[in-house]
């Protein structure tokens, strides 16, 4: 593959995830959150890196070469790019799309590593001081 056709394709990325470059004299900032992790489920470790914006959510599944994007718009509606790293194709879903399919995630359980409601389950173990403040540990336990 031409080095050309290498940088369209990051580019083309970086655009569906929203994370391209403002144009010259745009304003406004943008408030990033980017988390990498290392998820092992039995026996297998896939590298998992998560970018956030306050519209745009990305899970970058780098073991599987599979990323992630799903975007809200103004009104609060979804859409979703499934991008191939490798055959270096995407496919994308209107909101109208996953309202088709019943695939309509709740923006915030898509914005955390852990479903709300098994967090939730999770009992405290006490608490521990930390350098960015409080934090409390929970028991492990599998998920299904």
């Amino acid at each position: 593959m031409s080095r050309a056709v290498s940088k369209l394709w990051g580019a083309l990325a970086l655009a569906v995830a929203g994370l391209a470059t403002p144009a010259a004299g745009a304003q406004g900032t943008l408030s990033l959150s980017i988390a990498h992790y290392e998820v092992t489920h039995d026996g297998r470790t896939e590298r998992l890196d998560m970018v956030r914006t306050s519209d745009r959510i990305e899970h970058r599944y780098i073991t599987r070469g599979i990323t992630e994007v799903w975007s809200r718009d103004p009104r609060g509606e979804l859409s979703h790019w499934k991008v191939f790293h490798q055959p270096k194709r995407s496919v994308h879903y209107t909101a109208g799309d996953l309202r088709t399919i019943e695939a309509e995630p709740l923006w915030e359980q898509l914005a955390t590593l852990i479903n709300p409601g098994e967090r939730a389950k999770l009992k405290a173990k006490g608490s521990k001081r930390t350098p960015h403040g409080p934090a409390t540990p929970s028991r492990q336990r599998r998920f299904p």
